[in-house]
């Protein structure tokens, strides 16, 4: 069983839904190339999703995009980066 971060508050619950809504489900479809379990692939977006959001200093950084970042968050969650621009490149 994994352990998650705390989830949002009930007070930022409104702006959190706009922000995962917004950002999810690219991230999602990223994380799903790399082949894992669909529980893992899960675990690794609600963790980066939540894990984002309890970061409100490095939130947007002024030098990436947002989806960027999260990305690299992901990276540091748990998504494998063995084989997966392969898989990229092979979408495109």
């Amino acid at each position: 069983m994994n352990a998650y971060p705390p989830k949002p508050t009930s007070k930022d619950l409104p702006s959190f839904t706009l922000f995962y809504d917004q950002y999810a489900p690219k991230l999602w479809s990223l994380i799903v190339l790399a082949n894992l379990s669909t529980t893992r692939s899960e675990d690794i977006l609600i963790n980066t999703m939540i894990i984002a959001w309890q970061q409100p200093d490095s939130r947007w950084p002024a030098k990436k995009h947002v989806l960027t970042w999260l990305i690299g968050l992901a990276y540091t969650v748990g998504l494998p980066t063995a084989g997966l621009l392969t898989r990229i490149k092979a979408k495109v």
